[in-house]
């Protein structure tokens, strides 16, 4: 997942690896908290919610932060209330 979102945030070195993996594993845990329940990297939809995460929470300056976001909320809710995600 890692190569995934650097290249969604064109980043080509290792030096925010750590930072970046961080953004992840946060991403996944509001999943979880949010009500996804079950999930595979592999999968689309989860793949998407995380890029769009990660570009929401990643940099100092982001002017599109906000619209990353809501990009995130409404993706996770649509996946919540599908019933797949949430057993």
């Amino acid at each position: 997942m890692l190569e995934i979102v650097k290249k969604a945030l064109r980043i080509s070195h290792n030096e925010l690896d750590s930072e970046i993996e961080d953004l992840i594993a946060s991403c996944k845990a509001e999943m979880l908290i949010k009500g996804i329940k079950t999930y595979q990297d592999k999968d689309p939809l989860i793949r998407q919610a995380i890029i769009v995460y990660c570009k929401s929470e990643f940099g100092l300056s982001n002017t599109d932060s906000e619209k990353y976001r809501m990009s995130f909320d409404s993706l996770v809710i649509s996946l919540a209330l599908c019933g797949e995600y949430s057993v």
